[in-house]
């Protein structure tokens, strides 16, 4: 059965433009030029809808680049250097602008007018590229969900530019800090008391955990993200590179401080299986959501995270990671990496939560003798280290069945820099834990296993420099 459209009448559909608007705008700068300052902050000349106008708008802003006298007699003489006044319609459309409005005084209702129309056509046209795109079957439904979310992406990050300029006197600075202080922090504590004098996860943060394969990336951000969860926060955890399967497995190993291998190949004991069994209860009650897809593109995922994000919000998002992911309108690879470092960015900031991304180190740090992790092993680009609050990279001393992770906070907009701090690592369930003790005795048997190498009696670990609590 047909659906009647008939009470839509597609010719009485016109391009969205307010011409009187325009006008007014234009005689509010002939009236008052130093109102163009201002205007400039809400318009530009591509936003007129008449292409006259247009012309009219930019001769008006390069006009006040050299002085503020804007009246008919210089915005004349001026289009007649450039010939293009008759293009704009001749001299009489110049004093017919001069007396539309009585008063300058609604300059702005005119300026957002113009620009609400504008980016209402901005639409109209991203609207039609997009039903094109579908239209020819190229793309999988998927893709065309990218697309589109990439192309309002586009829009907002160019019109509402003039929205975040502000200027602010220093005592309304410190009015808006003060009111930021009684709100208190403005984040979440990272689940690890070594951390709390140097950084924590600020809303609107970007922080950047970076490493080389199998030092323990995963492992961590999935400690992070069932201890934030446990403290009843609303945790999202982007899984790029593991199953399902092997992430719970992960979990349940390390709270239930069953052994990983065990778990995997089914061959737990009662008590353990009991042990299990009450950590899937207790989990039951908090909220971490995991998020897989085989679907890798950039834009796709972030579309899924924001609706998401609109049922339940996230206090904490988790990408694990960076690089996996691709963004298909950019075929350079640092250009790639530094456009999505830059708007996870953003979206910490307009989630108002705190986004972590691990992130994968060059290959060239193997062939140094010193392997610490510098802010040049960033993989792919340096727009990582533009992007992100804070830096962070781990580094993996063995000891038998279990490590120290030396954490090199690497950059920190919140505080210090240069810091490292050593956790715990049970190799054995995955579980990472900030514990003074289990560090000092694993750096003890590092440096025994290291002497007995000396003597030439026995395999050692890693070396391991000396730190100080």
């Amino acid at each position: 059965m047909a659906i009647n459209n008939s009470n839509i009448d597609n010719e009485s559909i016109t391009t969205p433009r307010n011409i009187e608007s325009e006008e007014a705008l234009l005689g509010s700068i002939f009236l008052n030029p130093n109102c163009l300052g201002e205007v400039m902050e809400i318009v530009n000349a591509n936003d007129f809808y008449k292409n006259n106008y247009k012309l009219i708008f930019s001769e008006m802003i390069d006009i006040y680049k050299t002085t503020t006298i804007i009246d008919s007699l210089v915005l004349l003489n001026s289009l007649r250097k450039k010939g293009i006044l008759d293009e704009v319609g001749g001299e009489q459309i110049i004093y017919d602008l001069t007396d539309v409005v009585p008063t300058a005084a609604n300059y702005k209702t005119y300026a957002q007018e113009v620009k609400d129309t504008s980016i209402q056509r901005k639409m109209i046209d991203m609207g039609t590229r997009i039903t094109e795109k579908a239209y020819r079957g190229e793309l999988s439904g998927a893709e065309i969900e990218a697309y589109a979310l990439a192309e309002i992406t586009k829009i907002g990050a160019t019109e509402g530019k003039y929205e975040l300029n502000q200027c602010l006197s220093f005592n309304e600075a410190q009015d808006l800090e003060e009111e930021r202080a009684r709100q208190g922090k403005q984040g979440i504590e990272l689940p690890y008391a070594s951390f709390e004098k140097y950084i924590f996860l600020e809303k609107g943060a970007l922080i950047t955990i970076g490493a080389r394969p199998g030092v323990g990336k995963t492992a961590f951000g999935l400690n992070i993200a069932r201890l934030v969860a446990k403290q009843k926060k609303n945790v999202l955890y982007v899984n790029l590179e593991m199953s399902i399967s092997q992430l719970i497995n992960r979990i349940h190993s390390a709270e239930s401080q069953v052994p990983l291998w065990k778990i995997v190949n089914a061959c737990t004991d009662d008590y353990e299986k009991n042990s299990i069994m009450d950590i899937r209860e207790e989990f039951k009650d908090l909220s971490l959501d995991i998020l897989t897809t085989e679907d890798k593109g950039f834009m796709a995922i972030i579309n899924k995270i924001t609706r998401l994000h609109s049922t339940k919000k996230y206090d904490l998002i988790i990408f694990d990671y960076l690089t996996l992911m691709n963004y298909e309108e950019e075929r350079n690879k640092n250009l790639e990496v530094e456009f999505m470092a830059n708007r996870l960015k953003s979206l910490a900031t307009q989630l108002d939560n705190c986004i972590i991304t691990m992130a994968q180190l060059n290959r060239k740090i193997e062939d140094r003798n010193d392997k610490t992790p510098t802010l040049a092993d960033l993989r792919d680009s340096g727009g990582i280290e533009q992007a992100s609050n804070v830096i962070m990279f781990l580094e993996q001393i063995k000891v038998e069945d279990f490590a120290v992770l030396q954490i090199h906070i690497k950059k920190n907009r919140q505080g210090t820099n240069d810091v490292t701090i050593p956790l715990f690592y049970d190799l054995a369930t995955q579980v990472i834990i900030d514990n003074k003790m289990s560090v000092d005795m694993a750096i003890q048997k590092s440096k025994q296993a290291n002497k007995n190498i000396m003597k030439g009696n026995s395999k050692g670990g890693d070396n391991l420099p000396g730190y100080s609590y």
